[in-house]
């Protein structure tokens, strides 16, 4: 909405639906171009899912036009529809358009009054509004409380402290971070720390795939990216624990370049949560820095 009214100011004429129903409209311009806006839910989405779900949202929205003819009337207030757009943050099939076509054809044969024998509809997408987009992230805005820091959990799902939550892959874990963590105790600190970025990353990168997809899949690349450097930096010498605060840094200014506006705790806890998984998946590996054997771990352990 944010992004249409910075295109159309004080002819955009949004439609709330707290109280007596939209019709299927989300907004309107006094023009006679109506707006759904539509984020299908679950991303990342194959193209073919996407388009169901977004054929299925056309074809419902546009049936309301017939249903609650006489609220849309109302709503319109005179005002004639030439066009009828899905705003969607990616758009992708050229069946979704052949399918607009064809509802074109259908809701022009329903004879509204408030509908102009010319009646499209359309799909545009975030790339359609470029310009508009950066009016609005330079204002520093972010839905859904996406600008807010990440909550760490304090337990697991069952009630277990994470320093202490076991499994294949915290092993996997736990067998690299020995090799320059030595005692046990302090490992199971920085283990239990990074497990809880872990779900908390998960958790915010969720939030991003759901309300802002194109923004949660410039992160993941730039995610993706500080990988493969680190993958290519391991090739040429070994990890050792200096480089682990860097590699945090390094994911950190990358998401703070995907997304300035972001809070240094969210990017934080996304970069950890980062480090964690790559640790779990054997991307990251540590040479132990002081040359002591994991033996010395045990010894502590039962100390």
């Amino acid at each position: 909405m944010l992004l249409l009214r910075q295109r159309y100011g004080v002819k955009l004429v949004p439609v709330p639906d707290k109280s007596g129903g939209d019709g299927g409209l989300d907004a309107y311009t006094t023009e006679g171009v109506a707006w759904q806006c539509y984020a299908p839910e679950n991303e990342p989405l194959t193209a073919k899912q996407r388009y169901g779900l977004q054929r299925h949202k056309i074809t419902t929205d546009l049936n309301k036009l017939e249903k609650y003819s006489d609220r849309v009337r109302e709503l319109l207030g005179g005002t004639v529809l030439t066009e009828w757009v899905l705003l969607t943050p990616k758009h992708e099939s050229a069946d979704l358009v052949a399918h607009c076509a064809t509802k074109s054809a259908h809701v022009v044969a329903m004879q509204l009054d408030f509908i102009a024998p010319s009646f499209r509809v359309h799909v545009q997408d975030v790339s359609d509004f470029t310009v508009e987009r950066r009016i609005v992230q330079s204002a520093g805005y972010l839905p859904e409380g996406l600008h807010k820091s990440a909550k760490l959990p304090d337990l697991d799902s069952l009630g277990v402290p994470f320093s202490e939550v076991t499994g294949p892959l915290i092993e996997v874990m736990d067998g690299k971070l020995k090799k320059v963590v030595k005692v046990a105790r302090d490992r199971a600190v920085l283990r239990g720390e990074l497990l809880k970025a872990k779900i908390a990353s998960d958790d915010h990168l969720a939030k991003f795939d759901d309300h802002l997809p194109d923004v949660g899949a410039k992160l993941r690349d730039a995610i993706a990216r500080a990988k493969r450097r680190i993958m290519m930096e391991q090739a040429a010498e070994p990890f050792t624990k200096r480089h682990l605060w860097s590699v945090e840094a390094d994911v950190q200014e990358r998401i703070a370049g995907v997304v300035p506006e972001l809070k240094g705790e969210a990017t934080e806890i996304i970069a950890q949560g980062s480090i964690t998984q790559w640790l779990q998946e054997c991307t990251m590996t540590f040479d132990g820095e002081d040359g002591e054997s994991d033996g010395a771990d045990g010894q502590e352990a039962a100390s």
